[in-house]
């Protein structure tokens, strides 16, 4: 068993499914449209807040949903990356001392 820093006790391959490949492409044209709906509204200028309804055919609802699909769609893509195309390495990391190492230290008992 590994006891000194740095050495890897456990590691485990990425399953890499092409199903949640696929997900992430289609999760990627979601953020890639909504991010471009709102850079286009706000470019047209539909967050103004007086005409927002009479003049416009979007309002700063729309802006703010399509700005949170997108967001919701990164978050959705790094999960997915993380649980499906990263690899589970542990590794041996420095030990802190805990209440037992300091009655040993002390000599209390």
């Amino acid at each position: 068993m590994a006891k000194e820093m740095g050495d890897i006790v456990r590691w485990e391959p990425a399953s890499q499914p092409k199903w949640a490949a696929g997900i992430i492409f289609v999760l990627m044209i979601v953020v890639l449209v909504n991010s471009v709906l709102f850079v286009t509204g706000l470019a047209l200028g539909w967050n103004d807040p007086v005409h927002g309804y009479s003049d416009n055919p979007v309002s700063q609802e729309d802006l703010m949903l399509w700005l949170s699909n997108a967001f919701l769609g990164v978050a959705l893509i790094i999960s997915l990356y993380r649980r499906f195309f990263t690899e589970d390495i542990l590794v041996v990391k420095k030990r802190h001392p805990k209440y037992e190492d300091f009655l040993e230290k002390y000599d209390i008992e």
